[in-house]
């Protein structure tokens, strides 16, 4: 029996007869990680003029990783600085993701949920003036934009508390629409410098 869902339509018909299509994804991917690996190398000589606790020692080096199916779009992202163990997790995590945005996020669980909490609480005013959102859902490993997302700046600082310590992670997060591109190297310094300047 014929089966219709292997039937292309005019325009997968189109699509998939124009090899330009996947040549110019895998360009921009290319440059994505271009930008992403001169992120990181400022990023580490950012991080060592700085010492916050929260991210121990030695430092792991940056990595970069990159995937085809996140929401079965493309991805990459640079992970730094990052502890991911069995105790829990503590990474700045940036992200290009196909379609959507870039993003900055940090990324806190377990033991270091528990470290930073209190530093992350007395720092409210600080975020909540430099535009973070907070992540308020149940799944950590979420990264887009959601209605879970709540603007800091719309809270109070009891409730701010109080969304910290619902889970056993908090994320600290802020978004950059694609259209922004040229605006990317700014975005990520600056997410990164208010965060380590956190005093945890």
């Amino acid at each position: 029996m014929e089966n219709a869902n292997v039937h292309l339509s005019a325009e997968e018909q189109e699509l998939v007869q124009n090899a330009n299509v996947i040549l110019t994804k895998n360009a921009v991917i290319e440059k994505v990680k271009t930008l992403l690996v001169k992120v990181s190398e400022r990023l580490q000589q950012c991080f060592n003029e700085n010492h916050p606790l929260n991210f121990g020692r030695p430092l792991l080096p940056p990595r970069i990783t990159r995937g085809e199916q996140y929401r079965g779009l493309p991805w990459v992202a640079v992970d730094y600085p990052r502890i991911f163990k069995q105790q829990g997790v503590s990474a700045i995590r940036h992200i290009f993701w196909w379609g959507h945005h870039f993003s900055c996020t940090w990324h806190c669980s377990g033991i270091y949920h528990e470290q930073a909490l209190p530093a992350v609480v007395q720092h409210f005013e600080q975020l909540a003036a430099q535009r973070w959102l907070v992540f308020t859902g149940a799944d950590e490993w979420t990264h887009e934009l959601t209605n879970a997302h709540r603007e800091v700046a719309q809270m109070s600082k009891q409730e701010f508390e109080r969304v910290l310590k619902q889970h056993n992670f908090f994320k600290l997060c802020k978004y950059l629409p694609l259209s922004q591109w040229n605006e990317t190297d700014a975005f990520y310094d600056t997410c990164f410098e208010e965060i380590i300047n956190i005093p945890v």
